[in-house]
């Protein structure tokens, strides 16, 4: 049985850094479209190192099957800074859908000027402002 995806997102790649905009309430559907397309935004990389800003502002939550499809490891992401309200369940939601890497950090923050910072001093670099 197939369910209509439930959330939104927006994506949109600039150097290596793919930004994220995650609305709304997930569940399963959204998280595999969601992994499919970054998977096809970020093979132009070639596997090299990228990271993600991901704005969970205006994100609720997911599913549990939300969280068994996101915490699949994506080629050559290494670093993610998310953009964070308050909110001990969105936290811990976000701290357990993280990749089991020892090659992937990632950062809580509650503006985006902070999260690019972090993200460039790791050396990630835009292409365009």
């Amino acid at each position: 049985m197939t369910f209509e995806q439930h959330g939104h997102y927006e994506l949109e790649l600039n150097g290596n850094i793919l930004f994220v905009v995650a609305k709304g309430e997930w569940n399963a559907e959204a998280s595999i479209n969601i992994m499919r397309d970054i998977k096809h935004i970020t093979q132009g990389l070639h596997g090299k190192p990228w990271a993600m800003h991901i704005d969970v502002l205006s994100w609720v939550l997911g599913t549990p099957e939300f969280q068994q499809v996101v915490t699949a490891e994506l080629l050559g992401l290494t670093h993610s800074a998310y953009v964070f309200d308050e909110g001990l369940a969105k936290l811990a939601q976000i701290s357990s859908s993280q990749p089991k890497s020892d090659n992937h950090h990632w950062q809580m923050f509650n503006n985006h000027a902070d999260a690019l910072d972090w993200l460039k001093q790791q050396g990630f670099k835009l292409e365009r402002k």
